[in-house]
């Protein structure tokens, strides 16, 4: 029997789930190549800054800004906040890509500072499925009849199994991008993650 690999084996490529819910992060995921869904993304923010490729340039730090990139070996497409002034992105960026590009579309939220997890899965702009545990816990699904968990530490598993089927993996590396130590105006260098990791990566902003 092959020995199941630790978490520190697996390689990036093979991930899927959440890599932690230790953090703050809002995600959107898309299954497009980086350019379609930069392209709707811009359109639907009305956002005037589009830098291709933008891993490893120089950029004026601008609020609202966003990045868009796909890791490499995955195939959904991620859309993060990198600078937000109240502006992240959230289920109704989902909801219009998913609409917009002609499939589905994932909004993912997790705020330990909260103590909020939830997510919302569309496709050609409908939902099929949201899930949210924040006070209460919120469950609704059109495409299975399952029993979601109560309150408490099974709401874990039950997201991660979910991002899991759908192939998906949230990286848990929003607030590592570094964007809340520059003001507006601040040029820095975009060194976010590496080649290696990274099939492209672009930069979206006002």
């Amino acid at each position: 029997m092959a020995k199941k690999k630790s978490p520190k084996q697996i390689p990036l490529a093979e991930m899927r789930g959440v890599a932690s819910f230790d953090t703050n992060e809002l995600l959107v995921f898309v299954p497009k190549p980086v350019e379609e869904v930069a392209v709707a993304f811009q359109k639907l923010r009305k956002l005037k800054t589009w830098i291709k490729n933008a891993r490893g340039k120089t950029i004026t730090v601008t609020e609202p800004s966003y990045l868009v990139y796909r890791l490499k070996g995955h195939p959904w497409t991620i859309v993060d906040t990198y600078k937000g002034r109240g502006a992240y992105v959230n289920e109704n960026d989902a909801k219009a890509l998913s609409k917009a590009l002609g499939g589905k579309s994932l909004y993912y939220g997790n705020s330990d500072t909260a103590s909020a997890t939830g997510y919302d899965l569309f496709e050609k702009g409908k939902r099929l499925e949201h899930f949210l545990s924040y006070e209460d816990i919120e469950f609704e699904s059109a495409i299975r009849q399952v029993e979601p968990p109560g309150d408490g530490p099974d709401i874990y598993p039950f997201v991660e199994q979910f991002m899991k089927d759908l192939d998906v993996f949230a990286p848990s590396w929003t607030t590592y991008f570094g964007a809340f130590c520059h003001k507006p105006g601040t040029t820095v260098k975009l060194d976010v993650l590496s080649d290696d990791m990274v099939e492209r990566l672009d930069y979206l902003s006002v």
